[in-house]
């Protein structure tokens, strides 16, 4: 996705490997370890989508692991769009519930 630049001008991506022993900068540019990131977003499974703002607020649903290959690029491509919107209007009202946290990857099922 990266390299396609299709998101270059509208998200930031980063990939985070919480098993790495190589510190980081968090989004107030202090170092710590990739684990603690993980612990602090509640992260349990890999892949874990999570979109933010520029303050590390959840601003929408995460996306745990995949279902459903095929839909994938699709329920990202949706995930980003509803985040982007919410950074652009400043929305606030998105709250990760538990059952964000420890659900399951999007699935048919859930797009109709």
């Amino acid at each position: 996705m990266r390299l396609s630049g299709e998101y270059q001008d509208s998200v930031i991506m980063v990939e985070i490997l919480l098993d790495s022993t190589e510190m980081i900068r968090d989004l107030k540019g202090n170092l710590v370890d990739p684990g603690k990131i993980g612990e602090t977003y509640d992260v349990w499974v890999t892949p874990t989508l999570l979109f933010l703002d520029h303050t590390g607020r959840e601003v929408h649903q995460r996306m745990l692991g995949v279902n459903t290959i095929e839909m994938y690029s699709h329920y990202l491509d949706a995930s980003l769009e509803a985040a982007l919107e919410a950074v652009k209007k400043g929305d606030k009202s998105y709250t990760p519930t538990r059952k964000d946290i420890i659900g399951d990857a999007p699935g048919y099922d859930q797009l109709y």
